[in-house]
């Protein structure tokens, strides 16, 4: 009986090791390039093409974006916990005044609440074909990630997703075909996947293109394509480990934190949580940044309540001139 207990005990320890095992990480490497059109359809120009590096683990992501590596601020990480976003550039240095007086950082960054923002240049593509299965389930207003409706008469902050199969399946990486549409239903953007593949016993979405359509044509006329980003996947794998979900600052840095109640900066050697970033908010350092637009409002407050008592005796005398002229004619 104690050879059967202690064999049960065994086997329900290994399930429970490989049950609290993280799921694999999918390590991709690519490239976006980005072409031009005029009205007439011919290209304009056409970017070479730009590295990445893409991290997946579930509803989490993280995105390397190469620049020119041989200038200062060539590498931005933008990624994803699940929880907050992340925006580091480990280069970016300068100085920061605290107190008055200039403090050097090295690094920069941004955290934002959610798992979507607006995602410039190429990192809005990349966004869409690989970290966006937890956020676009299904067919829906969505968040406008890219700006798609800036220069449009009507620019909103939501548009219309229309997917061609669900978005959301196990064992693939790599969002389906879908389109962006604006509220009259005009096409803002389209992703067109090109070409897939069967990986490790998944669905690897290998290139695919994202067509991006001009928002000053007219309602009845052919939407025409002004810019396309062709993605591409050079290698891939799976690792065990975990990825750079969380960047990692390694220096003095430079943190401006978009989370509520309030947004503001400050110098960090972490990123703070929450408790931390309330315990920030109370130090003279923070004040400095933190509540520039506080102190911005009672400037405009002092100034208004200094010229309106003036404005009004100024006001209320010349009530009286124009009463005296009255009774002298």
């Amino acid at each position: 009986m104690r050879v059967q207990a202690f064999l049960v005990f065994l086997v329900t320890l290994c399930a429970s090791v490989r049950a609290v095992q993280p799921p694999p990480v999918a390590h991709i490497e690519g490239t976006t390039r980005l072409t031009s059109f005029g009205p007439d359809g011919s290209v304009v120009a056409q970017q070479e093409p730009n590295n990445f590096c893409l991290w997946i683990s579930e509803c989490k992501w993280a995105v390397r974006l190469y620049g020119n590596t041989n200038l200062p601020n060539g590498i931005t990480d933008v990624s994803c916990d699940g929880t907050n976003l992340y925006v580091f550039v480990p280069d970016a240095g300068g100085t920061h005044l605290v107190r008055g007086s200039p403090t050097p950082f090295a690094q920069s960054g941004s955290v934002y609440p959610g798992r979507i923002k607006v995602f410039p240049m190429e990192m809005g593509p990349i966004w869409w074909a690989y970290c966006s299965s937890c956020v676009i389930e299904r067919d829906g207003p969505i968040f406008d990630f890219m700006d798609l409706t800036l220069g449009r008469p009507q620019s909103r902050s939501t548009v219309n997703v229309r997917l061609v199969e669900t978005n959301k399946t196990a064992h693939r990486i790599g969002a389906v075909g879908a389109c962006l549409l604006a509220d009259d239903s005009a096409p803002l953007a389209y992703l067109q996947p090109v070409d897939l593949r069967d990986t490790e016993g998944l669905t690897l979405l290998t290139s695919c293109k994202v067509l991006i359509y001009s928002t000053t044509d007219a309602p009845k006329q052919m939407p025409q394509v002004r810019y396309e980003y062709l993605i591409t996947v050079k290698d891939f794998g799976l690792k065990a480990d975990g990825g750079p979900f969380v960047p990692a600052i390694t220096k003095p840095a430079l943190v401006s934190d978009y989370r509520a109640p309030m947004s503001g900066q400050y110098l960090t050697d972490h990123w703070l949580s929450a408790e931390e970033r309330r315990a920030a908010l109370r130090t003279p350092v923070a004040e400095e940044t933190m509540h520039m637009p506080r102190v911005k409002f009672q400037k405009i407050a002092l100034f208004l309540l200094i010229v309106l008592p003036l404005a009004g005796v100024g006001f209320a005398r010349l009530l009286r001139a124009r009463k005296a002229r009255n009774k002298t004619n």
